[in-house]
């Protein structure tokens, strides 16, 4: 994660906070789970694009290795799916190279681990999502929904800014 645009997030959040003796608790419970959920957005990013990665691989290697004799209709439906049980399904894929169906296999698992790890994550934001609107919340009783308003503006900005 790029912390520099944390650290300027963190200083433009301390712009808004500077004249209450209770804002800074705020900014730092702020700032906690904006990198938090900041982490969580870019690995989210990092597992998506890796399992897309993979299954690109995984078609071009199926397509270097299909049948030339078969029906065009059912090879683009077959490179089209991603989702090794029902590539299996395919009665082509049975005349399939015993690497290829290895290297399919490979790349279920990796899909089983990365989905899971993405279930896991979306937990963990469901609950960063909660902690952010109750303080949210409790920013707004103190400070104003104006104040709030340009807090949530800023952290989105922010959240949508590039990872790395």
């Amino acid at each position: 994660m790029d912390y520099l645009r944390a650290l300027i997030f963190l200083g433009i959040v301390q712009l808004f906070m500077i004249g209450c003796a209770e804002k800074p608790n705020h900014q730092a419970v702020l700032m906690k789970i904006f990198l938090q959920e900041k982490e969580i957005h870019c690995e989210l990013a990092s597992l998506k694009d890796s399992i897309t990665h993979e299954w690109d691989e995984m078609n071009a290697l199926l397509e270097k290795n299909l049948s030339s004799n078969m029906p065009a209709e059912e090879k683009n439906n077959m490179l089209k799916v991603r989702n090794a049980g029902l590539i299996r399904m395919f009665e082509s894929f049975d005349e399939v190279d015993e690497a290829v169906k290895r290297a399919l296999s490979e790349v279920e698992q990796k899909d089983r681990e990365i989905t899971a790890r993405i279930v896991d994550l979306k937990k963990k934001s469901q609950k960063i999502e909660s902690q952010k609107m109750a303080l949210f919340e409790i920013m707004s009783q103190l400070e104003g929904e104006e104040a709030v308003r340009n807090y949530k503006e800023m952290y989105g900005r922010s959240l949508k800014e590039d990872c790395e």
